[in-house]
């Protein structure tokens, strides 16, 4: 279970966890780099259990919130009662 929070582009920075859409599904990645080039700002993104970072750059528009907090396996107990 992960909870974000909002935040402004402007604030987020190099090692932010951020959720972002990415087409129909989100995505949880870690910011590795952020590019600047005529006032746009785009994040370089990288899943932690990968070994490259994302083919696509993140743009602030696709960007739904900073992770605040990560409870591993709490939705585990979602999917097993969903399962029956």
């Amino acid at each position: 279970m992960v909870i974000t929070t909002e935040v402004s582009p402007d604030a987020i920075k190099e090692g932010d966890i951020i959720e972002f859409r990415q087409g129909e599904v989100m995505v949880i990645h870690r910011v590795i780099e952020i590019e600047e080039s005529g006032g746009a700002k785009q994040f370089i993104t990288k899943g932690d259990a990968n070994s490259v970072a994302d083919m696509d750059p993140v743009s602030p528009e696709q960007v739904r919130g900073r992770v605040m907090l990560n409870v591993p396996r709490l939705g585990w107990v979602t999917l097993f009662f969903r399962s029956g």
